[in-house]
């Protein structure tokens, strides 16, 4: 049950990281600077992490706690590029589209604080 989840969850991780780098490459269609290959980096870069703690921390035990982080910050990231991008799309102002991944971020290294900390105790 537990190997299906991980799976579960990092196919889902894959698939807000592949969806995230599509709409930024159409958002940024237009030119392709260093300051919109950083942020498309940006936007990627908590799904990266994500699948890293997934392969490294989900065990059987800690499987169901990592497969909420993912759907929790997937679905999260998700909404608020397809917020910003296709439902109230701003051209002057991207505090959007740097926001959203320090909130991701954020919700990550809290998250996965206490599946680090699940994963210790089970192992000692």
């Amino acid at each position: 049950m537990h190997k299906k989840l991980k799976t579960y969850a990092k196919t889902l991780t894959l698939f807000s990281a592949l969806a995230t780098l599509a709409i930024c490459i159409y958002a940024f269609s237009a030119n392709y600077t260093a300051a919109a290959i950083a942020t498309i980096v940006w936007f990627v870069s908590p799904y990266a992490y994500l699948a890293f703690v997934i392969n490294l921390l989900a065990t059987k035990h800690t499987t169901l706690a990592a497969m909420t982080i993912s759907i929790a910050t997937c679905f999260y990231g998700l909404f608020t590029l397809i917020d910003a991008v296709f439902v109230y799309p701003i051209t002057d102002a991207t505090t959007i589209h740097v926001n959203s991944p320090l909130w991701q971020w954020a919700i990550l290294l809290i998250l996965t604080l206490p599946l680090t900390l699940l994963n210790k105790f089970k192992n000692t």
